[in-house]
């Protein structure tokens, strides 16, 4: 049986057919293929996801998710809302109010089942949305950090930095449903999904300067994704931005009216159903590579693991499909 590492709890029932490859000369391509190309951070990373996807396709992993609500550690009204649709998980974020203001034991909550979708075969593709019809979250409980020290502190950030990198670093496909506020921590999240939806209500902003603290982490990733003139702009005033300009700077990608969210959303998501988790995965990684490395490591990094994908079933069994007019079979 696939066994995951020991900070890891899988949920979900999956079974598959051999892959190309064993398990053995599987991880012996990918350590003799990747490791001199790929930055230490990403290579860990590529080589847990791609290991234990590819044990899983030999024996299956046991267990099952449910829906219902992942309560925080310190808190018995804060949590992850988890939902189940088909192959889709919806996790929906529940902070303190209405408003949904985060702190780490959500953080570490949402971290944690975004792990758990990723090692569920059954599961195509996330969505994150807020609870509540207010708002996605206007950000981090300011109640929760205002008396915080250097190594509090610390320890807070970081707790938001794995929910976000969760998210980033998820083999599977992650799109945000934002309604109303989407604020500071909040805004880094939507930053580290690979799609956003979002309502016509909805408005952005990193307002940590207005606050006395910078804005840090996943904030990185706004400059390559509005430019650097508007990222300087956004962080060091602090202002916010609404939908149709979040729209026009490349920071969500559609904006519909609040009630076809939902509809929008799970429809986005449906769009994975019929593609391969492996070359998903693989997608996400090339692009993070794109995004770390200097041009040239960057396409060798694309070129070995374009090639490491024919080391599963996928591709042919996709290029199969497509010549025989029908749906692939992953």
């Amino acid at each position: 049986m696939a066994t995951p590492p020991p900070e890891m709890r899988t949920w979900g029932r999956c079974s598959r057919s051999s892959s190309a490859l064993s398990s053995q000369a599987f991880n012996a391509a990918m350590n003799a293929s990747i490791a001199a190309t790929a930055p230490a951070a990403l290579s860990g990373h590529w080589f847990a996801v791609i290991r234990f996807l590819h044990s899983m396709l030999e024996s299956g992993a046991d267990g099952m998710i449910i829906d219902g609500l992942i309560i925080g550690e310190s808190s018995m009204t804060t949590g992850v809302l988890l939902k189940r649709q088909d192959a889709i998980a919806t996790l929906g974020i529940k902070g303190r109010t209405d408003l949904n203001l985060l702190g780490p034991d959500v953080f570490r909550t949402l971290a944690e089942q975004v792990e758990q979708c990723g090692r569920d075969e059954s599961i195509r593709a996330i969505i994150l949305r807020g609870v509540g019809s207010r708002a996605f979250s206007a950000g981090v409980d300011l109640h929760e950090m205002k008396d915080l020290e250097p190594l509090s502190a610390e320890r807070f950030i970081r707790s938001l930095h794995a929910a976000a990198r969760g998210l980033l670093n998820s083999p599977l496909p992650v799109v945000a449903a934002i309604h109303g506020p989407c604020l500071g921590g909040a805004f880094e999240l939507a930053l580290a999904c690979d799609i956003c939806i979002v309502a016509e209500d909805a408005v952005f902003g990193l307002p940590e300067v207005r606050v006395g603290l910078p804005s840090v982490i996943e904030a990185s990733l706004l400059p390559p994704t509005v430019g650097l003139g508007r990222a300087r702009r956004l962080l060091l005033t602090g202002e916010t931005i609404d939908a149709e300009e979040a729209l026009q700077m490349g920071v969500v990608d559609r904006v519909v009216p609040k009630a076809d969210l939902e509809k929008t959303a799970l429809e986005t998501a449906q769009t994975f159903l019929g593609m391969s988790r492996y070359v998903l995965a693989a997608q996400k990684q090339i692009v993070s590579a794109w995004l770390e490395m200097g041009e040239e490591a960057a396409a060798e990094y694309s070129i070995k693991t374009f090639s490491l994908c024919f080391a599963t079933p996928d591709p042919h069994e996709a290029m199969t499909a497509f010549l025989e007019k029908r749906p692939p079979r992953f």
